[in-house]
């Protein structure tokens, strides 16, 4: 067993790359794409969303547990080769060359936002509380909330338009409880 850590690495080194290879795959189909060609400079967000998710859901099996178990992983040292925020930054940056987005908002806040919520939305899916459906559905809300938020009209319009469609579509989801009896956690000390 040493010998196979000596030759891969730890396992927790093991599961990110695992995880870095499908977030490069989706990046590279996406360079590989002519991002301009339906003159929407948004589309690269959404490919890169919606192509991640799909990705995830193709092997489910096993990235659920690639993912449960890097949440569950002690080291903290495993980083991806690619920040899965930038590429959301450089679209973004982009959108708002377009006139798309409007230039107020720092697109490095909007693209980490945009990931924080897709990796809310992946860990749920990852244990299992998310059925496919609805990790697609969440993730692509996440997405959508911010761009709906920063658009400038009149795209902010039809962007609310399909934010309203898709959120009430999400309110059908099911959400599986936690296993097990809900913990609380005291936040303060008592005297």
């Amino acid at each position: 067993l040493a010998t196979v850590y000596n030759l891969v690495g730890t396992r927790e080194q093991l599961l990110n790359a695992l995880i870095g290879r499908v977030l490069e795959a989706v990046a590279g189909e996406i360079t590989r794409t002519d991002q301009s060609s339906d003159g929407d400079p948004l589309t690269p967000m959404r490919r890169l969303n919606d192509g991640s998710t799909a990705a995830f859901i193709a092997s489910a099996v096993s990235f659920r547990r690639v993912v449960a178990a890097l949440v569950l992983s002690t080291e903290t040292e495993g980083h991806f080769d690619l920040d899965p925020a930038q590429l959301h930054v450089a679209a973004l940056r982009e959108a708002q060359r377009a006139g798309v987005i409007d230039a107020r908002f720092a697109p490095e806040a909007l693209g980490r936002q945009i990931y924080l919520s897709y990796l809310g939305a992946l860990l749920t899916w990852a244990a299992g509380r998310l059925d496919d459906a609805g990790f697609t559905m969440m993730a692509r809300h996440g997405l959508l909330t911010v761009l709906a938020a920063t658009a400038l009209p009149p795209r902010r319009d039809a962007l609310l338009d399909e934010l309203h469609l898709l959120t009430v579509q999400a309110a059908t989801i099911v959400w599986k409880p936690e296993p097990g009896p809900p913990r609380l956690r005291a936040t303060t000390k008592r005297p």
